[in-house]
């Protein structure tokens, strides 16, 4: 029996968020596939996220892991010709908040421009580094939040001018072989 469609911002927004910590700790275990593990761990923190019994993980961890990580270009991995690129395209969202700040190259970032993220790795037919992916989720949730669009109905928002593409919010993930961390 197939999943029942989204019908508010928050029920798509953590669906996605609990599909994505499936899929870390299905490359965690190094799986090729999910298990069933990975589909309870899903469907107890969708529901934990649902229900207000769990939260999303701040972004400080995000911040931590960056200052750790390699400097090179998130999205393809080049050590050369960095820059800073804001994740939400800071004409959609004017923030220059830390968490929202990453390095790319400049080809990278000039190509993805003020496009969403979401969209840019859709029209390359790419799915994002998970990492990334995370920090994206949480930067939604926590604008979609402080904005009270949580409880909105998914078709009163696709007509907004939103900072992010409500239909590239993915709630299907690839197998966990053709992730990268």
């Amino acid at each position: 029996m197939p999943e029942p469609k989204p019908q508010t911002l928050s029920e798509l927004l953590y669906r996605s968020y609990a599909n994505l910590w499936m899929a870390i700790k299905a490359l965690e275990g190094k799986q090729k596939s999910y298990i069933q593990l990975h589909y309870i761990i899903r469907n107890k923190l969708y529901h934990g996220l649902k229900n207000w019994k769990m939260n999303v993980r701040s972004l400080f961890f995000n911040e931590k892991n960056k200052l750790h990580s390699d400097k090179v270009c998130v999205y393809c991995l080049t050590p050369n010709n960095l820059s800073i690129d804001h994740l939400i395209p800071k004409n959609k969202w004017w923030t220059d908040e830390w968490a929202n700040l990453i390095l790319a190259c400049k080809n990278c970032n000039s190509s993805k421009n003020d496009t969403d993220l979401m969209k840019w790795y859709s029209n390359k037919e790419n799915f994002p580094p998970l990492k990334i992916l995370e920090t994206y989720l949480k930067l939604v949730i926590k604008y979609s939040v402080e904005n009270n669009l949580m409880e909105e109905k998914i078709e009163n928002l696709r007509n907004l001018d939103l900072p992010f593409k409500i239909d590239f919010i993915p709630t299907k993930f690839p197998k966990p072989d053709l992730l990268r961390d």
